[in-house]
């Protein structure tokens, strides 16, 4: 059978010796997503018709209507919604439930002058464009914006970053938060009193880094240094100097994770110029800068997430090109230390529970302490495990405490947790083991792996007799998938489902596009074999193939050869 073209990609897995003085992140392979913007990545996933699969709000800054993509079982379709009324100059988007009725609400933030849009969800799927505060009524710069409970009363309050970029000269327009009294009424808090005016705030990094159970935040500026603040009991935001902060760059993103799970948050700031600067977090805020630690040439990034891509209980990077729809996954090959993961359901239609907060009882280095995580929805990408909290635990042997605030307020303590595991968290519920795969030691067609089987009764000279075939996307990631069929003795298809893309008498050929990962298909078709005077032929051959392959290999899972005999 003619073997095609197959992707191509490699990895190489590097064992980092318990020295914990290095970190490596290797590149695995790049793709393609959704987003059109120029410096950021527009899009955000969420479940806006609240049927328990994520749809895809996509912002355009480029004199495009907003639009909305609805997910079902043959994949993503564009939808009408009050969001295409909208837009041109948008810049992104964040959504949580902030009139605590059970469901998601939307904010889409704007840059050159155009306003930003406050969306109620009043009901399944359904949203009115609330026009009646300040925060939507004013014109805008706005580069980043995200929801998070900063005064701790349980309501998601609103972060803005403004810039100067396209503002008048005579504005001055500081990062602000507006704080929600549960109903979705925002008031303008008096932030210049700890935010320092900034002529351009590009993003907000909102973690704990100084493990003292509270969510500090830092600024993250372009064209100067960054600024740091941390929240004491009071919950006031101080201005304090750390080597994470005091550096001077175009920096226009940060995360921070337990990306070496020894029980503190690293930090990884993005600068468009120079790429991503890891910061390995040693205590009393002293961050140490590990070079090399990723290796990127010619890829502006305008953003990253943390996910665990290949569920190894170590922490990967996706990268976000600029001015592109390409993404890179970087792989952390530095394997040591303990961890602990949670996928939390909450109830009603805030079902992945953006809002909750999870804190988690530590023991490191001889100090117990409280590490803390708010569930925010600020991944761009569909990618693994798009909610789940991680937590580093460095060699402990069980977790003795966590307690769970839930987006309602009620509180729910979990007790004896193992480690190096994944919880199912649900809401009033007792927490469920979950199977951890990984691929850890494993070759890379564990990524992107399909298989295929057959189905087919004997066939009867001159009859229709039906062929059922099931392709299986067994790997990490969507792809493509090619189904061909090779028959020996020319047969007449009588009916498919669905119709192939190419056929003739020998061979039908499907063009599957975007087969997500953990999927399997299904394909039938009804062929009419020869009549008995137009074959001397007793034996009918079969051969199912799919593509891709992996690599110059060809897996024997993806070809099967069946024999069926004519009667």
């Amino acid at each position: 059978m003619k073997h095609k073209p197959a992707f191509l990609f490699s990895v190489f897995f590097f064992l980092i010796l318990s020295t914990n003085k290095a970190q490596v992140f290797t590149e695995l392979h790049s793709f393609k997503l959704y987003a059109d913007s120029a410096t950021n990545y527009s899009s955000i996933w969420m479940d806006v018709d609240q049927d328990y699969d994520l749809d895809l709000l996509n912002f355009s800054i480029l004199n495009k209507p907003n639009s909305l993509y609805v997910q079902d079982k043959n994949g993503l379709k564009k939808a009408n919604s009050i969001f295409d009324k909208d837009g041109g100059n948008a810049n992104g988007g964040c959504y949580a439930d902030i009139d605590l009725d059970g469901d998601l609400d939307v904010f889409v933030y704007s840059i050159f002058g155009q306003k930003n849009y406050l969306y109620i969800q009043e009901s399944k799927g359904l949203f009115r464009k609330e026009v009646l505060q300040e925060i939507t009524q004013q014109e805008n710069n706005a580069f980043y914006a995200c929801f998070s409970d900063v005064n701790l009363d349980n309501y998601p309050d609103l972060i803005i970053t403004d810039t100067e970029l396209w503002n008048p000269k005579t504005i001055k327009r500081p990062s602000r938060i507006y704080y929600n009294d549960g109903r979705g009424n925002f008031t303008k808090a008096k932030s210049e009193t700890f935010f320092v005016l900034k002529s351009d705030t590009r993003n907000v990094l909102l973690a704990d880094v100084n493990q003292d159970a509270r969510e500090d935040l830092m600024l993250l500026n372009f064209g100067s240094e960054n600024t740091l603040y941390l929240k004491n009991q009071a919950n006031i935001f101080n201005k304090v100097s750390s080597n994470i902060s005091i550096t001077a760059g175009d920096y226009i993103d940060a995360k921070a994770s337990d990306v070496d799970n020894d029980g503190d948050l690293d930090v990884l700031l993005v600068n468009l110029k120079t790429g991503i600067e890891f910061y390995r977090n040693d205590g009393n805020l002293l961050f140490t800068k590990v070079p090399d630690a990723f290796k990127i040439a010619n890829f502006p990034i305008a953003g990253i997430e943390i996910i665990d891509y290949n569920k190894d209980g170590n922490l990967d990077v996706l990268a976000h090109k600029a001015f592109s729809k390409e993404k890179k996954i970087f792989i952390n090959t530095n394997i040591q230390h303990q961890f602990i993961k949670f996928k939390l359901r909450a109830d009603r239609a805030n079902l992945h529970a953006i809002g909750a907060k999870v804190y988690v009882s530590t023991l490191a280095n001889g100090r117990k302490y409280w590490q803390y995580k708010e569930v925010r929805a600020n991944k761009q990408a569909y990618v693994n495990d798009l909610y789940d909290l991680h937590f580093g635990l460095h060699e402990m042997k069980n977790v003795d405490s966590v307690k769970i605030v839930w987006p309602d307020g009620t509180e729910q303590f979990y007790t004896d947790l193992l480690p190096n595991q994944s919880y199912f968290m649900e809401q009033r519920m007792e927490a469920k083991l979950l199977a951890n795969p990984s691929i850890a030691n494993q070759t890379l067609d564990r990524i992107k792996d399909m298989s295929v089987s057959v189905v087919a009764d004997d066939f009867t000279y001159g009859e229709i007799d039906g062929v059922t075939v099931f392709y299986e996307n067994k790997g990490l990631i969507q792809q493509d998938v090619e189904v061909s069929i090779n028959l020996s003795v020319p047969m007449k298809l009588f009916n498919s489902f669905p119709m192939p893309n190419e056929s003739s008498t020998t061979q039908f050929v499907w063009k599957i596009k975007n087969v997500p990962a953990q999927y399997r298909g299904i394909i039938t078709l009804s062929v009419r074999s020869p009549n008995i005077e137009e074959t001397a032929a007793k034996e009918q051959r079969i051969e199912v193939a799919v593509e891709p392959r992996i690599g110059d290999e060809q897996s024997s899972d993806n070809e099967v050869v069946l024999v069926k005999k004519i009667k």
